[in-house]
């Protein structure tokens, strides 16, 4: 059984598939999406992964972030679509071509709420829920490709007064705090929900380390252009001319 239906998860099937001396009968793979969804790298979802979105986003509310990092999920978190093709193309290979007993099972939006270990028989039983609420039993391993989950800094709840429960990330990534200091904390790929998809991605880390620096020394060290490589002017307020004359 693979679980994850990611990058990851991808990359572990197609290495099961390799040796076809050595194949099991059966792999099961989970996922708590509807099937291997590609990853989206069209050039205008690239256009996420600079300063001029991140700038425009971290713009929009609270609930709007929310929403629009869940929309955006498929630009980090999908399947690059070549390796899909190859993991296809092996196993049909494998299966019409070969006529290996090979078998793909998918399980779609499930998720594994428990494992068990059968120790005479050192096999395992996942319990899965979701659109399968069930038991599979007789497993000789369980591969865990389920990446992490962000803790919503809650690290930094060790700081006491500094700051409140609900961390504010500020626009030059440090904390806004709860106290009068001159203290200052400053947040590196863990704001997410304020810059958007590309903010844990390596992608903008000279960005991002950029603007720390320059905030810290109070003066621009590194010149910026936020709205470098852009080919997009990303809109969530109407410009001035746009708001007076709406035929344009």
């Amino acid at each position: 059984m693979i679980v994850g239906g990611g990058q990851i998860g991808a990359e572990e099937l197609f290495s099961l598939l390799q040796d076809q001396d050595a194949l099991p009968d059966e792999i099961i793979w989970v996922s708590s999406k509807g099937y291997p969804v590609c990853l989206d790298e069209n050039p205008f979802a690239n256009d996420l992964y600079t300063p001029s979105f991140s700038n425009s986003f971290f713009d929009l509310s609270a609930e709007q972030r929310s929403r629009y990092n869940a929309m955006l999920r498929d630009t980090s978190d999908g399947i690059q679509s070549n390796l899909l093709e190859r993991v296809y193309q092996r196993l049909f290979f494998l299966t019409e071509v070969k006529r290996l007993p090979l078998k793909l099972s998918f399980v779609p939006v499930s998720k594994i709420a428990k494992v068990e270990e059968d120790a005479a028989s050192k096999t395992f039983t996942a319990s899965t829920v979701g659109f399968c609420n069930s038991d599979i039993p007789s497993l000789d391993q369980i591969i865990l490709c389920t990446g992490f989950i962000q803790n919503d800094l809650t690290l930094l709840q060790g700081l006491g007064n500094y700051c409140d429960a609900g961390v504010t990330v500020r626009e030059d990534f440090s904390i806004q705090p709860s106290c009068e200091t001159s203290c200052r904390v400053f947040v590196h790929n863990g704001a997410k929900s304020f810059f958007g998809p590309a903010d844990p991605n390596l992608s903008l880390i000279s960005w991002r380390s950029a603007k720390i620096i320059n905030s810290i020394a109070g003066e621009e060290i590194y010149k910026l252009r936020d709205d470098f490589s852009s080919m997009i002017n990303w809109v969530f307020t109407p410009p001035e001319d746009m708001a007076s004359n709406p035929t344009i």
